[in-house]
C-alpha cells in the first residue's frame, strides 16, 4: 500500500553531488542554476529511451510526478494538513478559507499558498477551485531544507501572476499526454520552486508548527495501517500522548477530526485503483480499510460528489482529462495565463539525443498509408481538374488503389426505366472512370453504393451531391444491379484483373445521425443478400464490409461487432476484409436527437454528417496516439473474440471529417500525418487518408470556391500542394529497412546503401476543446502548444563519402497557406498569384556532402510544426 504522506513522485532524480541548485537567483537565471538538474533529467531520459514509437498514456504522467491535481466543487469542504505544499487557484467563483487564526475570501483568479503541515479548511466553495499539491521533500535533493520553508499565502500581483503562468503551463503539459511532458513538468516545477523560495518564503513561522511532529507521526501511523481497523488507543500509544489529548490536538492543528482524516486518506488511496485497477468496488472498499461497500459509497459521494462507479466509468472511458473530470471550463480560465508569463520563466527543453546503427535493423517499413487513395464522389473524377491532381500524385508518389463513394449514385446515370417500367443499365460512365484509373496505375476499391433513386425505398439523401442512403424498395432489383455491374467489369477487364480489386459492401444506411434509422437486423440482411450476390458471380472477388463512424462514436462498438460476427457465423459470411472510419475528433456524448436537430441543411433538406462536428460544439480533439490505441484495441478484440483472419482497413482517417475546419490548411497537418501514419502502419493493412483533394462536394457551403477554406485534402481545389502533401512525399522517400524509430524520428536504409532520416515536431493542442469557429478569427495556430524541438541524432557504422540533401517544410518553407496569409489572403489565387503560391509551396532545400569515418551526427532544431528529411546517398 502506497503511503499518501510519502513523497508524491514515483521516480526521483539522482541526488546532486555538485552544482547544487541555489534558489537565491531570479527566474531570469533559472537556466544557469539548473545545469546539473538537467543533466540528471537528461541522463535518466537517455538511459531509459525505448526504441518504440508508442506514446505514453497521458494519465500516467501524474503517477511519475511529485505533483497531484484535484478540482474542488461546491459539494466539497476539504481540510488539509499533510506533507505537501498546496496551491489553490480559484478558477470560477469564490471560497472561504479558514486557517485556524483567520478567515480569508478567495476570489476568482486568486491564488493561495498552503505550507506543508499547515492546517487549513476550505468552506463555502461557490464555483470551482483547482488544488495543486507539490511534494516539497522532492526539492530537498537540490536545496537542503527546502521542505522546511514556510510560505505566505500570497506575495503580490507580480509574483502571483508568475505563479499562475507556471500552473497553467504545468497543467497544459500534463493534459497534452506528450512523451516529453514529464521532462517539461519537472523543469517547470524547478521554476516554481525558485519562485516560491524567492517571493513567498516567510520567516514568520506559525506557532503550531512546533507541534507538527505529532501531526506527521499521526499521518505516518494512519498510512501504515490504512487497510486495518485503526484504534485510537494504538495510535495514541505510538505517538506518546493520551487518546483524549491526541484527538483534541489533531483537530485543533489539522482543522478536521482524526476520523475524518482517516476516511479522507482511505478515499485518496482508492482513487488509483479505480483508475487503473480491475477489482470490483467491494474489493476496493475493503482493501482500503472501509468496513463495507455502503460506507465507502457514502463517503466517496460526500467527498467527491459522485459514486466510485461513476468516477471509474468516466475516467476509464477516456472522456476524463488526466487532471480531472469535466473541468474544461475551469481550465479555460487558467489557460488565459499561458500567454502572460515572460519567456525566461520556462527554460528551453534540453536536446533529445538518439542513436542508430547502420548495421542494426529493426525491421521492414510497411507503407500502409501509401496503398490506397480516397475521395468522395465518383462523378467528380470525371472532371479534368480532379484527374490532373490524380496524375500528379501518381507521378510523384504512386498509390496502388483508389476508394470512392457513389459508383451507383444518380450522377453516374447507370439506370433508367422505359415506358413499361423495365430497368435498363448504362455503365458507360463507370467504364470511363475505371479506364482512367487503370491508365494511371490505380485499381478500383469500389464501395457498392449509394442507392440509385430508381431503386430507393424513399428520398433520404446525404451530402450536397445527394447520395441516397435508403434501403432498396425491392432487394431483388438491387441484387440484379450488383450482378449486372460485376459481370460488366469482368467482361471488360478480365476475371484475373477484377479479382485484384476490392469490393466494399456499403452498410451505412442513414448514418447514426440521419432522419431514417434502420435496425441492425435490416442492415445485416441487406449485407447478407449483397454478399451472396457478389460471391455468386465469383467467389474469389475480395469482398468486405464497412462500419462507418463505428469507432468514431465509440459507443458499445464491440457489443455491436459481437452481434455482427454472430450473424456472420450463422449465415456463413466470411468477410475478406473489414473497413472502418476513424477520425481524431470525437464526441463528448452521442445525443443523436440533438445532433439530428442541428445537422439538417435548411436549403434543401439534405443531411450533412460534417455538420455534426460544428453544429453543437460537442466535439474535442483526441490525444496524439488516439488512432493507434483504437486500432490496437480493435485488432486485439478481433483476435480474442472472432476467427476473422482477413485484412483490417482504415477506409477513412484524418484529424476530422469536417472539410471546413481551418486547421486542415496549416503546417500542423504535416507532423500529424507522419506521426499517425508511422504509429498505425502495422495495425492497419491500409490507411486511406480522407481525402486526397479539397475538391469535395459533400458539404454545400459557399466557401467551396475560396482558397484555404479548411479542406481536408493534400491539394487545394486549384492543385496547390498543402503542408500535408509534403508529409506524404517525405514518407515516400524513406527506405525499406528501419534502423531506428521513436516518436519524433525515424531512420531507414535502402538497398543501395542510402540512409534516410525523417524528423518532425508535432505540437499538440493547448486545449482539446473544439468549437465551430476554430481558426475563423485571428491566428489559426493559436490553439497549439508551439515550441521548438532540438534533436541530436548519432548514426554509427557509417563509412564513406555521401551526398547530403536536406528538405525542410515549416511555416516559412513549403507551407502554402502561411505564404498566402503573408500575401494578404487574396480571394483569387489564379494567374500570377497562383504561380507565386505554387513556387512558395516548395520545401526548403540544401545540398552538401559528408565524409563519414564510422559516425555521422545530425544536430537540428525544429521549428513548431516542422518536418525535415535528410538524405545520405553514397557518392559516385
Amino acid at each position: 500500500m502506497k503511503a499518501q504522506n510519502a513523497p508524491l513522485h514515483s521516480s526521483r532524480m539522482e541526488p546532486c553531488s555538485k552544482g547544487m541548485m541555489h534558489f537565491q537567483g531570479g527566474l531570469g537565471r533559472v537556466h544557469k542554476c539548473m545545469d546539473h538538474a538537467f543533466d540528471c533529467i537528461r541522463g535518466r531520459i537517455m538511459g531509459t529511451v525505448k526504441k518504440d514509437r508508442r506514446v505514453s498514456q497521458s494519465e500516467h504522467i501524474m503517477e511519475q510526478m511529485p505533483i497531484r491535481i484535484r478540482f474542488l466543487g461546491e459539494d466539497s469542504s476539504p481540510a488539509f494538513c499533510d506533507e505537501a505544499v498546496s496551491i489553490l487557484y480559484a478558477c470560477i467563483g469564490t471560497a472561504r478559507i479558514e486557517d485556524g487564526r483567520k478567515t480569508e475570501i478567495l476570489k476568482e483568479d486568486d491564488v493561495f499558498l498552503i505550507s506543508r503541515m499547515k492546517p487549513v479548511r476550505i468552506e463555502e466553495i461557490r464555483g470551482t477551485l483547482l488544488l495543486v499539491r507539490i511534494d516539497s521533500v522532492y526539492f530537498d535533493q537540490f536545496e537542503e531544507g527546502f521542505s522546511s520553508l514556510r510560505f505566505r499565502s500570497s506575495a503580490g500581483e507580480a509574483a502571483d501572476a508568475a505563479l499562475k503562468h507556471l500552473l497553467a503551463s504545468i497543467l497544459h503539459s500534463m493534459e497534452s499526454g506528450r512523451t516529453e511532458a514529464r521532462m517539461e513538468i519537472e523543469q517547470m516545477l524547478m521554476s516554481a520552486a525558485i519562485l516560491l523560495q524567492r517571493e513567498y518564503a516567510s520567516e514568520d513561522a506559525d506557532s503550531s508548527f512546533s507541534q507538527d511532529a505529532y501531526i506527521r507521526g499521526t499521518a505516518a501511523y494512519v498510512h501504515a495501517h490504512l487497510t486495518e481497523r485503526i484504534k485510537l488507543s494504538g495510535l495514541a500509544e505510538s505517538i506518546g500522548l493520551s487518546e483524549q489529548y491526541l484527538s483534541h490536538l489533531f483537530t485543533r492543528l489539522a482543522g478536521m477530526s482524526l476520523s475524518d482524516y482517516i476516511v479522507q486518506e482511505r478515499l485518496n488511496e482508492s482513487l488509483r485503483t479505480l483508475r487503473y485497477g480491475h477489482q470490483n468496488i467491494s474489493e476496493i472498499a475493503l482493501s482500503c480499510g472501509f468496513p463495507n461497500v455502503k460506507s465507502y459509497y457514502a463517503s466517496f459521494r460526500r467527498h467527491f460528489g459522485m459514486t466510485p462507479s461513476a468516477y471509474r466509468k468516466e475516467y476509464q472511458s477516456g472522456s476524463a482529462s488526466p487532471i480531472g473530470i469535466g473541468r474544461a471550463e475551469a481550465l479555460r480560465h487558467l489557460y488565459v495565463h499561458l500567454a502572460e508569463g515572460s519567456a525566461d520563466q520556462l527554460p528551453p527543453l534540453p536536446p533529445r539525443e538518439y542513436e542508430a546503427d547502420l548495421n542494426h535493423a529493426e525491421g521492414k517499413l510497411r507503407r500502409s498509408w501509401q496503398r490506397t487513395l480516397g475521395f468522395s464522389n465518383a462523378y467528380t473524377a470525371m472532371g479534368e481538374e480532379m484527374r490532373n491532381q490524380l496524375r500528379l500524385i501518381q507521378k510523384e508518389m504512386p498509390f496502388r488503389y483508389i476508394r470512392f463513394h457513389g459508383i451507383f449514385s444518380d450522377d453516374m446515370k447507370i439506370i433508367r426505366r422505359d415506358e413499361q417500367g423495365r430497368i435498363w443499365y448504362d455503365f458507360s460512365r463507370c467504364d470511363q472512370l475505371i479506364d482512367f484509373f487503370l491508365s494511371i496505375g490505380l485499381k478500383p476499391y469500389a464501395e457498392l453504393g449509394y442507392m440509385p433513386s430508381e431503386l430507393a425505398s424513399r428520398p433520404d439523401y446525404t451530402f450536397a451531391w445527394r447520395a441516397n442512403v435508403s434501403m432498396p424498395a425491392d432487394i431483388s432489383a438491387w441484387k440484379a444491379l450488383v450482378k449486372a455491374w460485376l459481370e460488366n467489369v469482368i467482361s471488360r477487364y478480365g476475371r484475373r484483373e477484377v479479382r485484384t480489386w476490392y469490393f466494399e459492401i456499403w452498410n451505412s444506411f442513414g448514418f447514426p445521425f440521419s432522419t431514417t434509422l434502420y435496425s441492425e437486423e435490416e442492415k445485416l440482411s441487406f449485407l447478407k443478400e449483397t454478399w451472396r450476390t457478389v460471391k455468386a458471380v465469383d467467389p474469389h472477388l475480395r469482398t468486405g464490409v464497412i462500419d462507418t463512424y463505428l469507432i468514431l462514436a465509440d459507443y458499445n462498438h464491440y457489443s455491436m461487432l459481437q452481434e455482427d460476427f454472430r450473424y456472420f457465423r450463422k449465415n456463413h459470411i466470411h468477410p475478406d476484409f473489414l473497413s472502418f472510419s476513424l477520425y481524431t475528433t470525437i464526441f463528448r456524448e452521442m445525443d443523436y436527437q440533438k445532433i439530428r436537430e442541428n445537422t439538417q441543411l435548411k436549403d434543401n433538406g439534405v443531411f450533412s454528417p460534417q455538420r455534426v462536428f460544428t453544429a453543437a460544439n460537442e466535439t474535442v480533439y483526441a490525444e496524439r496516439d488516439f488512432t493507434q490505441r483504437r486500432l490496437e484495441s480493435l485488432r486485439a478484440w478481433l483476435q480474442e473474440n472472432t476467427d476473422f483472419d482477413g485484412e483490417l482497413i482504415l477506409n477513412e482517417w484524418n484529424l476530422t471529417p469536417d472539410s471546413r475546419d481551418k486547421l486542415n490548411d496549416t503546417a500542423f497537418k504535416a507532423p500529424f500525418f507522419i506521426s499517425n501514419a508511422l504509429q498505425c502502419r502495422d495495425q492497419a493493412d491500409a490507411m486511406i487518408y480522407w481525402t486526397f483533394s479539397d475538391i469535395f462536394e459533400e458539404v454545400d457551403y459557399r466557401e467551396e470556391g475560396q482558397p484555404f477554406h479548411g479542406g481536408i485534402g493534400f491539394l487545394t481545389n486549384s492543385g496547390l500542394k498543402k503542408p500535408v502533401w509534403h508529409a506524404l512525399q517525405f514518407l515516400s522517400r524513406l527506405g525499406d529497412t528501419v534502423l531506428m524509430e521513436l516518436e519524433d524520428a525515424i531512420v531507414t536504409r535502402s538497398a543501395d546503401g542510402s540512409v534516410q532520416i525523417l524528423l518532425w515536431n508535432y505540437c499538440d493542442f493547448g486545449s482539446r476543446e473544439r468549437t465551430a469557429d476554430y481558426g475563423e478569427k485571428g491566428d489559426r495556430y493559436a490553439v497549439f502548444d508551439a515550441r521548438q524541438k532540438h534533436i541530436i541524432l548519432h548514426l554509427s557504422s557509417i563509412f564513406g563519402r555521401f551526398e547530403k540533401t536536406v528538405y525542410v517544410m515549416n511555416r516559412e518553407n513549403g507551407s502554402v497557406y502561411d505564404q498566402w496569409e503573408k500575401m494578404g489572403a487574396p480571394a483569387d489565387t489564379a494567374g500570377e498569384t497562383g504561380g507565386y503560391l505554387a513556387a512558395a509551396s516548395m520545401c526548403g532545400y540544401h545540398a552538401s556532402s559528408a565524409v563519414c569515418s564510422g559516425s555521422f551526427t545530425e544536430d537540428r532544431v525544429l521549428e513548431p510544426h516542422e518536418i525535415a528529411l535528410i538524405l545520405l546517398k553514397p557518392a559516385p
